[in-house]
């Protein structure tokens, strides 16, 4: 009785192997590409709101996805997409940046940058 109790509680290594073999190949899922929406719009007077699209490496879309916005000055960007011309003049590139590992902060890993553009008449 004592020899197969353990049995059981001491794993063959055959066991082990195969677990490793598995689990092979297997890693995080990370960002792959930021896409903006709408590419290009044009202002006039009106805020524009801009979402960003996250695609991964395992396949999945991720609608609206969580970035940090920028845009140059004067215009102005929330943190959720929102922007306005502020009085800029031209084309005013909004860009959406994302970590590539959702896992870690945008500052301990690679960003990864969708761009859209306003046009503030």
């Amino acid at each position: 009785m004592r020899r197969l109790a353990l049995a059981i509680l001491v794993p063959s290594p055959l066991l082990l192997i195969s677990l490793g073999i598995l689990n092979c190949g297997t890693g995080p899922v990370l960002l792959q590409s930021v896409e903006v929406k709408p590419a290009f719009m044009v202002a006039n007077g009106s805020p524009v709101q801009f979402t960003a699209t996250g695609k991964y490496s395992n396949g999945t879309t991720v609608t609206p996805l969580a970035a940090l916005w920028s845009i140059p000055s004067p215009a102005l960007i929330d943190q959720n997409g929102l922007a306005s011309c502020n009085g800029a003049l031209g084309n005013m590139g909004a860009a959406a940046e994302a970590p590539m590992d959702p896992r870690k902060a945008l500052r301990d890993t690679v960003g990864i940058v969708g761009v859209g553009t306003m046009n503030c008449p």
